[in-house]
């Protein structure tokens, strides 16, 4: 690539970063507006959180997550990485879950601590709880704070999606550097 071709690109990205990548509306009426660049920037945060967690190249993310911004970052985290997010659908069971973690092989798994699932709040880490105490392998459940309810937890093995995103935040240049690398090698694949 060129310097021309690069500093072009570099303008184009610029010039959408004010642009509305995602507009979110959840059940509950709450809207939210996200751009180009916040959406890039919760996207590498992600990805470094991701990566904090072990997750790399080919490796399965288990996404257990109602439809929302915080499933559209994952994908994108995992794309960047080229890891593979693997949906679960919120309508899964327990033991459906546990066994498409199994057959995953996930080590990580993102998810909420409620879920209105057809207008009825679902304990969805409550379920996760449940499905991976026969799941060893995961080492890593990083949960999306979506309401004021208690919520069972795993000392070292959950986390705050918040939190994990806030940390991750400072270390963005790695996990570009990480991206660039997990993108140049995958495409070469292609």
């Amino acid at each position: 690539m060129t310097t021309s071709t690069r500093t072009d690109r570099a303008r184009f990205i610029a010039a959408q970063d004010d642009q509305v990548a995602l507009h979110w509306v959840g059940e509950n009426g709450e809207a939210e507006l996200y751009t180009m660049l916040r959406l890039q920037e919760l996207t590498g945060r992600a990805a470094q959180a991701l990566v904090a967690a072990g997750v790399g190249e080919g490796d399965p993310v288990e996404v257990f997550l109602p439809t929302g911004p915080e499933s559209v970052v994952v994908a994108l985290a995992c794309e960047r990485l080229g890891a593979r997010a693997v949906t679960a659908p919120e309508g899964f069971s327990e033991w459906s879950l546990r066994d498409r973690v199994l057959a995953d092989g996930a080590r990580v798994v993102v998810t909420a601590d409620y879920a209105d699932v057809d207008g009825v709040p679902t304990a969805l880490k409550s379920m996760v709880d449940r499905a991976l105490r026969s799941c060893p392998q995961v080492g890593t459940v990083l949960v999306v704070h979506r309401t004021a309810r208690p919520v069972g937890w795993v000392p070292g093995r959950d986390l705050w999606w918040h939190q994990a995103l806030a940390t991750s935040g400072r270390h963005r240049r790695s996990v570009l550097t990480a991206a660039a690398s997990a993108t140049s090698s995958s495409s070469k694949r292609r």
